[in-house]
């Protein structure tokens, strides 16, 4: 395990926390992709391959960015799934089935578990630490197993909590606050973890987490920056 993380776990056990929640993408989940929106042109390419299609790449790229921005104006908090945008797409439903189970696939192909954080996590549950996942996306928690947890049995088995699907999200605080409601956690003993400045350290900062960490920052102090 790497000496971030395993800080983190000096820290955790030191704090007495008895929940974590995990961020999933760009803290469990990676892409192999420059930029997480590639997998939109990919997946055109891959429908392409077999169908006669006469827009480019990038062009569909910069469409599907589009409605999905367009639907996020639109919604309360924010909050769209993949089939909102697959719906809103000018195409028709069967292409934009098609369109969306390719985005799917390349999803699947791309993704990758960062795999000092799954020893992370198996340490952590050793110990009896809670650990459930929550992440601010519009895949769904089947979507995101399927796509990115197909190879793991621990992440498969873990908690996962969607913004998509309960329409609040971390970035407002709100999906915090629904979890430990509905939940009845005990904010004094919950950590969160997650690479996001706002959405996963300002924001259980604000909600009276007891303790929250961001990535960047906890890399930053580990080496003295």
């Amino acid at each position: 395990m790497s000496e971030l993380l395993n800080s983190i776990a000096k820290f955790i056990h030191e704090g007495k926390i008895k929940l974590v929640s995990i961020d999933v993408f760009d803290t469990i989940v990676f892409r192999k992709v420059a930029h997480p929106t590639d997998v939109f042109s990919m997946a055109l390419q891959a429908y392409g391959n077999e169908n006669e299609w006469p827009m480019g790449c990038e062009e569909f790229k910069e469409l599907r960015v589009n409605i999905e921005t367009q639907l996020r104006r639109q919604a309360v908090y924010g909050e769209v799934t993949l089939e909102d945008i697959y719906t809103e797409l000018p195409f028709s439903s069967a292409v934009n089935k098609k369109l969306k189970l390719a985005e799917l696939e390349v999803e699947k192909q791309v993704g990758f578990i960062y795999q000092p954080m799954q020893k992370f996590i198996e340490l952590l549950r050793d110990d009896g630490i809670e650990v459930i996942l929550i992440s601010d996306m519009y895949l769904s928690r089947t979507q995101i197993r399927d796509c990115f947890f197909h190879n793991s049995t621990l992440l498969q088995s873990l908690p996962l909590h969607v913004s998509s699907e309960y329409k609040l999200n971390k970035s407002s605080g709100l999906l915090f606050e629904h979890l430990a409601n509905e939940q009845k956690i005990d904010k004094s003993g919950w950590l969160h973890l997650g690479d996001n400045i706002v959405s996963d350290f300002n924001m259980p900062k604000q909600k009276n987490f007891k303790q929250n960490i961001c990535l960047l920052n906890w890399t930053l102090k580990l080496f003295g920056v």
